[in-house]
């Protein structure tokens, strides 16, 4: 039988209605993704628009924190089309560290977070310029904060159907 004729061993990657061959069927496992990276807790602001960009003050029409980081926000994203997402990643062991932890729960992201003790969790600002679209990214990641595969349990790992690792926080 062919792949595409076998819906349990595939699943439809929505953005591109491709279909991807996977090896385990979804009821052997309880997640369907484990993805693997970095997270942030993020100042998101948005720039007005203004005839002139080199001012030494502009004005932020919305300003907003949001947890992020590609690999939290890919879990999620998962979870929100009904995907079951595991996230793992590592945080400080601050307030902005257990957020994350929240936030993730919040959105239905089965989360093993690492927390590093003495060291905030990344955070960064985004400024986007309302005109352009275009957004500057100012980010603030502690050298300590890397996460040690061992200290995740191996079935975190092997108990799902794919494996997304973000390249930011090699495994």
């Amino acid at each position: 039988m062919s792949v595409q004729g076998n819906r349990s061993a595939c699943i439809e990657a929505v953005s591109y209605g491709m279909r991807l061959p996977l090896l385990r069927p979804a009821t052997d496992v309880t997640a369907d993704i484990v993805v693997a990276g970095e997270n942030s807790v993020d100042v998101l602001g948005v720039v007005a628009a203004t005839a002139d960009a080199d001012a030494d003050k502009r004005t932020l029409v919305s300003l907003q924190t949001l947890v992020g980081g590609q690999a939290a926000t890919a879990a999620v994203g998962c979870a929100r089309l009904g995907v079951r997402a595991r996230y793992v990643g590592v945080v400080g062991d601050d307030d902005r560290g257990a957020l994350v932890g929240e936030a993730l729960a919040h959105e239905r992201v089965d989360a093993h977070l690492a927390a590093v003790p003495g060291v905030p969790t990344r955070a960064a600002m985004i400024l986007v310029d309302e005109a352009t679209g275009r957004r500057t990214v100012y980010e603030r990641r502690h050298p300590s904060l890397r996460l040690d595969a061992a200290a995740i349990g191996a079935d975190v790992w092997t108990d799902a159907r794919i494996l997304l690792v973000d390249a930011t926080d090699p495994v």
